[in-house]
C-alpha cells in the first residue's frame, strides 16, 4: 500500500474540482465533441524540445493547436511564422 493513500486517492480526487479525474472527464468529453481530436493531419511542431509539446491538428478546414508546458515554470514559447494571422 502507498504511503500517501489517505491523500491521494478516489474521495480526495472526486471532492478537488481541479483534480486530474476531472481534467480527464473534460479531455474525454472534447475528444468525443469535437472529431479533430481523433482524425486529420498531426504535426509535431516541437521537435527535440523538452520543456514544452506542441501539435496542430487539421481536419475539414479546421485547424486546432495544442501547446503544452511539461515543466512547473512559464516557458517563453512563440507562435511559428507559418501560423501567424490563421485562424
Amino acid at each position: 500500500m502507498a504511503n500517501n493513500y489517505r491523500q491521494i486517492n478516489v474521495k480526495a480526487a472526486l471532492a478537488d474540482q481541479n483534480s486530474i479525474f476531472y481534467c480527464y472527464q473534460t479531455l474525454i468529453k472534447l475528444r468525443k465533441e469535437y472529431p479533430i481530436f481523433i482524425f486529420g493531419d498531426y504535426q509535431d511542431l516541437t521537435a527535440n524540445v523538452a520543456n514544452y509539446w506542441c501539435y496542430l491538428r487539421r481536419y475539414n478546414n479546421q485547424q486546432l493547436l495544442v501547446i503544452t508546458n511539461l515543466t512547473e515554470q512559464p516557458v517563453n514559447w512563440q507562435l511559428p511564422k507559418t501560423l501567424q494571422g490563421t485562424n
